[in-house]
């Protein structure tokens, strides 16, 4: 490539781009080919003389083609690329590609799950506001890349995702007890008790017979005290319909509270 890296040598002219009409669509295809058969990464630079809009386009048409593969390829394909270029593509690619391919994820993938290491590595704030957050109201049907993206994140930082969980989740899915038991750490002040707590008793009556949630309810217990006395009534309310094992240790821990 006479000296040039793969994401300098590729650059086409305003000439070329007049002459070839639909860029955008010439763009998806041979990205895709890039992704899924030949180089296994794509010149994420041939977008820069695109609109928005077309750069959008390209983005949405490629998500609706790319295999798990081709998706992580891509995913390398831009944190490989300069730090100006991933913060100008990050968001679109996040937003209108990666989180919908995460979200429909059925099976875990170990390919995946290296992607979003990556990605994490190279952009963590969008990954954290731009996947994380809108996955946590989604109906997953695999949760392998939201754990992932938790364990890609060191502890500390791992706080800031719990105060993420207890502020935008709307309703406690059953997926949610994994996750609430990766994040939960004794550090939780009185006001993230009362949401967490809020969440919980919402759904004490349709999880009261799920072992998951009764054991994390006995983990909370544990913990996190001290409780107010409000927060002890809700715990108390929450263990007196529980119908799981965890029963009867929880009511020991609220008695010595």
């Amino acid at each position: 490539m006479n000296g040039k890296s793969y994401f300098q040598s590729y650059h086409l002219s305003n000439d070329t781009l007049s002459k070839l009409g639909s860029i955008g669509g010439r763009l998806t295809d041979t990205f895709y080919e890039d992704l899924e058969h030949s180089n296994k990464k794509c010149n994420i630079l041939c977008m820069d003389q695109l609109s928005d809009n077309e750069v959008l386009d390209v983005v949405q048409s490629l998500g609706d083609k790319l295999s798990i593969k081709g998706t992580y390829y891509l995913c390398q394909s831009i944190c490989d690329t300069e730090i100006d270029q991933r913060m100008k593509y990050a968001n679109v690619i996040c937003t209108h590609l990666l989180l919908p391919k995460l979200i429909d994820l059925k099976e875990p993938s170990r390919l995946i799950v290296s992607a979003i290491g990556e990605c994490i590595d190279k952009f963590p704030e969008d990954m954290q506001k731009l996947i994380f957050v809108p996955m946590l109201n989604a109906d997953l049907k695999d949760s392998t890349a939201i754990l992932a993206i938790i364990n890609g994140f060191d502890s500390q930082k791992q706080h800031v995702l719990f105060l993420e969980f207890i502020t935008h989740v709307k309703e406690l899915k059953s997926w949610h007890i994994l996750i609430l038991q990766k994040l939960l750490t004794r550090n939780i002040d009185d006001n993230s008790k009362d949401k967490l707590l809020k969440l919980l008793f919402e759904k004490s009556l349709d999880f009261c017979r799920d072992k998951s949630y009764g054991k994390f309810i006995l983990s909370f217990s544990k913990a996190c005290s001290p409780f107010s006395e409000e927060q002890r009534t809700l715990l108390k309310q929450l263990v007196a319909v529980n119908k799981t094992v965890f029963k009867r240790p929880i009511e020991n821990i609220i008695k010595n509270l």
